[in-house]
């Protein structure tokens, strides 16, 4: 309790057998710790975290996001309802 907030990113690992394609045995994770923090707390900070990568991601790789072509319209509608 010492840090208010404390982050760290990185990679993970899984040693368990899969034979999907929706399950990695490597991936990038973020943990997150924060003191006196309660459940409203913790899902404010959870919204803000994805609506800022979201934004993020939306303002700077508009050319990986047509390579991917997937349907993005409903993210942008993030900015607009204050998500």
């Amino acid at each position: 309790m010492a840090h208010g907030r404390v982050f760290d990113f990185g990679p993970t690992f899984r040693a368990e057998k899969s034979k999907t394609r929706r399950h990695l045995t490597e991936f990038w994770m973020m943990d997150a710790e924060m003191a006196f923090c309660d459940h409203e707390c913790n899902m404010k900070a959870q919204e803000n975290l994805i609506s800022y990568i979201v934004k993020r991601v939306l303002d700077n790789c508009q050319v990986e996001l047509a390579v991917l072509e997937r349907d993005i319209s409903k993210l942008g509608l993030m900015d607009k309802t204050g998500g």
